[in-house]
């Protein structure tokens, strides 16, 4: 869910009003992130995935649950291929292993 959420984020911040609006500075980024319903939806799913962080640590030994943490960083490259369009490149598999 993790990755969803990053997938999502990038989306957000990439739409013209609120890109334009992080470029001029932070009060208007806020301003145009207050009324970006796109970053809301993101956010949401982001703090989802924490929820269900919080519930695997109170269910599993850290030692356990922590590795898989790493198959976030995967996912979130095959996701930002699929979706996204961006390449993978032997760079970015050597940054996952």
């Amino acid at each position: 869910m993790s990755a969803v959420g990053q997938i999502s984020l990038k989306i957000a911040v990439e739409r013209a009003q609120l890109k334009d609006a992080i470029a001029v500075g932070p009060v208007h980024a806020i301003g145009a992130a207050i009324g970006t319903p796109t970053l809301w939806i993101a956010v949401s799913i982001y703090l989802g995935s924490l929820v269900l962080w919080l519930w695997a640590l109170s269910e599993a030994d850290l030692s356990i649950a922590y590795p898989f943490v790493s198959l976030a960083f995967v996912l979130t490259m095959l996701f930002a291929a699929a979706v996204l369009k961006e390449a993978i490149t032997p760079l970015k598999l050597t940054g996952q292993c």
